[in-house]
């Protein structure tokens, strides 16, 4: 790997009435532009086809592929260049892998699962709280009202 190289992962859906060796060529095309442009292909991951969560040109499903790969700058433009004008690719998204979230997964996949009733661990200890939603049952104050000019409106 090139110093210069930094690690990407593009998420692109392709048209869900694509056959599948359609999908196949344009996902090897993807690959093959990476590689041919001096980066290299980590892992790919076809999630297959999906329900969109809006309707994009009429569709309500796509079939998601996930690339991870290290390339330099104008590799991961030509990319997604071509990803644009392909009639076949609806949506396509491209980030930088942080160093610093790697290592993080690396740390929860070491660690243990948290135990009942500790942190993280679902239930009560979520980490978020809003305070009581609710008065207490003893309050027998009756509605709050709000006070303004309709207060004196009747």
């Amino acid at each position: 790997m090139i110093e210069n190289q930094r690690e990407y992962e593009t998420v692109f859906i392709l048209d869900p009435g694509l056959e599948e060796s359609r999908v196949n060529e344009e996902v090897e095309r993807a690959a093959a532009l990476i590689r041919d442009n001096g980066g290299t292909v980590d892992e790919v991951e076809r999630w297959g086809r999906r329900r969109l969560a809006y309707e994009i040109g009429r569709k309500r499903d796509g079939v998601y592929t996930l690339l991870r790969y290290h390339a330099e700058g104008p590799a991961v433009k030509e990319l997604e260049r071509r990803l644009r004008i392909n009639e076949s690719v609806l949506r396509a998204l491209t980030v930088v892998v942080d160093p610093r979230y790697k290592e993080m997964l690396k740390q929860m996949a070491a660690a243990p699962p948290p135990e009942e009733g500790e942190e993280g661990a679902g239930g009560e200890g979520r980490g978020f709280h809003r305070g009581p939603r609710f008065r207490d049952e003893g309050d027998d104050e009756g509605p709050r009202r709000r006070r303004g000019s309709h207060d004196n409106a009747y």
